[in-house]
């Protein structure tokens, strides 16, 4: 398998670079719905069809797609993805690069800050901000494992908690995306 998953520290992938195996951990995922969209067509010894699936956040489709093989009794890969939805956001409501280009409707631009909903989002004043700017380590009133920092809510940067010790009840985050604001 190659992916970014991490065992023992290291990356899937790096480990496959290296040529060695390794048994990728294990998780529960869901399938909510698994559609064919068209008759599959055999060739020789192989079969193409073309499927659409809703799953649970995590679920690799490379890795679903080996499975639909197996059970079929075949090998398996995948030759194409398209993501056709992602949280509250789908492929419908996406502009084409034309429609930017020619009819662009600022109405029609999603707020990055509305986009995080679902994630700590944390005002920072200006000294905070001038640390953010400059990719330094912040200390600020949050336990989440990822923060996205905003300063006069712009974002400026996605931290991540660092595993040092508390100081003045605030927890220690370190730069993970920074987005220079001067």
């Amino acid at each position: 398998m190659y992916s970014a998953v991490k065992v023992g520290g290291k990356k899937l992938y790096e480990y496959a670079r290296n040529g060695i195996e390794i048994t990728p951990p294990t998780k529960e995922i869901e399938v909510f719905s698994l559609e064919l969209l068209d008759t599959p067509v055999y060739q020789e010894d192989t079969i193409e069809f073309t499927i659409k699936c809703k799953v649970s956040k995590g679920t690799y489709i490379r890795s679903l797609c080996e499975e639909i093989g197996n059970r079929m009794g075949f090998p398996a890969f995948m030759s194409g993805l398209r993501r056709v939805s992602a949280g509250k956001y789908n492929i419908n409501d996406a502009l084409t690069l034309d429609d930017v280009k020619n009819n662009f409707d600022e109405s029609k631009v999603i707020n990055a800050l509305d986009a995080l909903d679902k994630y700590k989002v944390v005002e920072v004043n200006e000294y905070l901000s001038n640390r953010v700017n400059n990719g330094m380590m912040i200390r600020v009133n949050a336990e989440d494992d990822l923060i996205f920092v905003t300063h006069q809510n712009k974002l400026i940067g996605i931290y991540e908690k660092t595993n040092e010790e508390k100081v003045n009840n605030k927890t220690s985050y370190k730069a993970r995306r920074v987005w220079k604001t001067n």
